[in-house]
């Protein structure tokens, strides 16, 4: 006979099926977001999860994620008075003329598929911000750094760190040791 709070082999398999479907189900939503808040089933998942990142920044708390574009796709980001990035001019007819805008665009042969009226191309403008301090980063990994705006080209994943102070966005590249 068992006294009040002896463990059983009973209460230890009733503990485990109720504690595997849980824990099954925690990894698999967390498997479904990354673990640092973006979405990882498209370039397109990232751009969203980017977005709403950015319009829930707090003031001068950086903000970590693996950032991911794949080959298919670029991103590319103006501050407000900004009109051209390496020879990509800003798509005023999706991004209007006040505020940062965000670009993800398709295939990195055609840069100013963006500009054209028509592209595939989604763009989001965030009025609140006027600045971006970002890089560009190749397709090959290559980084230029501090430009007024953003291009990461295709086939990069890496740590991408956000820090808000005021109407400016900073972007870096996380280098991992």
């Amino acid at each position: 006979m068992s006294k009040k709070g002896d463990v059983t082999l009973m209460n230890v398999i009733v503990g485990l099926l109720v504690a595997i479907p849980v824990l099954i189900v925690l990894t698999y939503a967390g498997n479904s977001l990354l673990a640092v808040g973006f979405p990882r089933d498209s370039a397109k998942g990232f751009f969203d999860g980017l977005i709403l990142k950015i319009n829930n920044l707090e003031e001068d708390e950086p903000f970590e994620a693996i950032y991911f574009v794949d080959e298919n796709h670029f991103l590319i980001a103006f501050s407000n008075n900004v009109n051209i990035i390496e020879e990509i001019n800003r798509p005023i007819d999706k991004c209007g003329e006040k505020g940062v805008c965000f670009c993800l665009c398709g295939k990195i042969e055609d840069k100013n598929a963006c500009y054209r009226s028509g592209s595939i191309c989604e763009a989001k403008t965030l009025e609140k911000y006027q600045e971006i301090n970002g890089f560009i980063l190749d397709k090959n990994g290559n980084e230029d750094k501090n430009l007024q705006g953003l291009l990461i080209e295709g086939r990069n994943k890496f740590p991408l760190r956000i820090i808000k102070n005021g109407n400016k966005l900073s972007f870096e590249k996380v280098n991992k040791q």
